[in-house]
């Protein structure tokens, strides 16, 4: 991840797909996609104990430097940065949804009282569809569902309840719909 170009957005991006290229060549961390932050300062990662460090090892580090200086507004925390997830799935949770995905990376998520789906280019959704969905978990159950039915169906958005202000194109076959 060096030679840094392009806006922090778009070096978390980059940075992301190195690290799920990296992975899928074998070359991991002995901690895996897990986060450790220093008990004085929360808001940095620290070091593997990895010895030596692979490249996905000093990449991973990299990139979570990277996270707290991230400007867009959206993920800020309340401390007023983008705050970094600690725990054996830290980068799965710090990462924002186009980030994950960019990694290629599909991992086992286990959706409570719906069972475990994959999330990512080999699972049901990607993971900012499911991103999408928590902010509405009431239709959670039904839509993972429907997905795993229905390979390759994508989440548009979550409606506010009460929502109804959606066009509806025509079907070519509507004249069969009307009553006689």
């Amino acid at each position: 991840m060096s030679g840094a170009k392009g806006t922090i957005p778009e070096r978390l991006k980059k940075g992301a797909e190195i690290l799920g290229k990296l992975w899928r060549e074998g070359v991991h961390c002995g901690e895996e996609w897990s986060v450790l932050c220093p008990e004085d300062n929360p808001l940095e990662a620290a070091d593997c104990f990895c010895e030596p460090k692979t490249r996905f090892c000093n990449a991973k580090k990299q990139w979570l430097s990277l996270v707290i200086q991230d400007p867009r507004e959206d993920f800020l925390g309340p401390m007023g940065i983008r705050e970094i997830e600690q725990g054996p799935f830290g980068m799965l949770l710090t990462m924002i949804g186009s980030e994950w995905d960019a990694t290629g990376v599909t991992v086992k998520f286990n959706f409570q009282n719906i069972g475990e789906h994959g999330i990512g280019p080999k699972g049901i959704m990607t993971r900012q569809d499911m991103v999408k969905l928590f902010k509405e978990p009431g239709t959670l159950s039904a839509i993972v569902k429907l997905m795993k039915k229905f390979p390759g169906m994508k989440v548009e958005g979550v409606l506010e309840p009460g929502e109804t202000d959606i066009p509806v194109p025509a079907s070519n076959n509507e004249e069969n719909w009307q009553d006689d």
